[in-house]
């Protein structure tokens, strides 16, 4: 068997991968710069149980004109009616659990707000009695 040298089979080191740079972590993350109350939810004048009733309704009308033998079903119509409906109520939704959302994170800051202040109430009430020590 006849040796070889490395450099006889493999000449030039493979090579390195060009090295990224480490993407580095923003100080300020964009996500949480939201401010509350500032974006205007869309809602919709009509309430939740009137585009279900309506939809009801639509449904019940498309039974009736498949019975009947006359009328030619146009179902592409009503496949855009009730899909429009849907988007209303899916917008409807949506909005009502953003308001609802917008509503828990009020009530979470007035809990951490409530929280801050009793633990600096606690610190001046330690720090005064610290002080009554110190002074007798």
């Amino acid at each position: 068997m006849i040796a070889m040298h490395i450099k006889e089979i493999w000449p030039e080191p493979p090579l390195p991968k060009k090295v990224q740079d480490v993407p580095r972590i923003p100080k300020v993350i964009e996500a949480f710069q939201r401010t509350l109350f500032q974006e205007e939810v869309q809602e919709t004048e009509r309430k939740l149980s009137d585009v279900i009733s309506d939809i009801t309704s639509l449904f019940t009308e498309s039974v009736q004109n498949s019975v009947l033998v006359k009328n030619p079903r146009g179902i592409e119509g009503e496949v855009k009616k009730i899909a429009k409906l849907y988007e209303e109520i899916n917008l409807i939704i949506s909005s009502k659990r953003e308001i609802e959302a917008k509503e828990r994170v009020v009530h979470l800051v007035k809990k951490q707000i409530k929280k801050k202040q009793n633990l600096i109430n606690k610190l001046n009430l330690n720090e005064k009695t610290k002080r009554k020590e110190i002074a007798e």
